[in-house]
C-alpha cells in the first residue's frame, strides 16, 4: 500500500501519534477520576 501511495505513510504516522495521545489522555482521566473518587470516599468516611 505504501508503494503505491507514499502519502499514506504520513497519514498513518499522524494517526498513530493521535491514537497515542488519546490513550494517554484516557489514562490520565482515569487516574484523575480515581483520585477524586478516593478523596470523596475519604470525605464520606468522616
Amino acid at each position: 500500500m505504501n508503494l503505491f501511495y507514499p502519502e499514506w505513510s504520513l497519514v498513518r504516522s499522524v494517526l498513530d501519534v493521535h491514537s497515542v495521545l488519546l490513550v494517554f489522555l484516557g489514562v490520565a482521566r482515569l487516574i484523575r477520576s480515581d483520585a477524586v473518587g478516593r478523596d470523596q470516599g475519604a470525605a464520606d468516611d468522616d
